[in-house]
């Protein structure tokens, strides 16, 4: 659901270890890492849901962020640390989700 808003990683050392990984996968990939201080603002806990059949959760009206209801474990696998460890930031406009939530780009 990212055209709804913006995914990001809580914790640096899954988001680093995460992207090296994926560069070993996907080649000659360039990863780009911004460190930023956000306000997440009225939050929401969710289950993360992934899977090929599995649609990600909506944003929540009279919220403004999603994490996730199970704090990663330093003996999960990676990747269930790093889908644990996203955030998930939005903003309504009346009745839609904007592009930028104020949480990323300040007016």
């Amino acid at each position: 659901h990212s055209k709804y808003g913006i995914y990001i990683c809580k914790y640096a050392d899954v988001c680093i270890r995460h992207a090296r990984v994926r560069r070993t996968w996907e080649g000659n990939v360039v990863i780009k890492m911004i460190i930023f201080k956000i306000v997440e603002g009225k939050q929401t806990a969710a289950l993360v849901r992934k899977g090929p059949k599995l649609q990600p959760i909506a944003p929540t009206p009279q919220f403004t962020s999603h994490c996730s209801v199970i704090t990663p474990k330093e003996t999960d696998d990676l990747e269930k640390q790093f889908d644990q460890s996203q955030i998930f930031l939005y903003e309504f406009e009346g009745r839609e989700t904007i592009k930028r939530p104020h949480h990323c780009l300040p007016d």
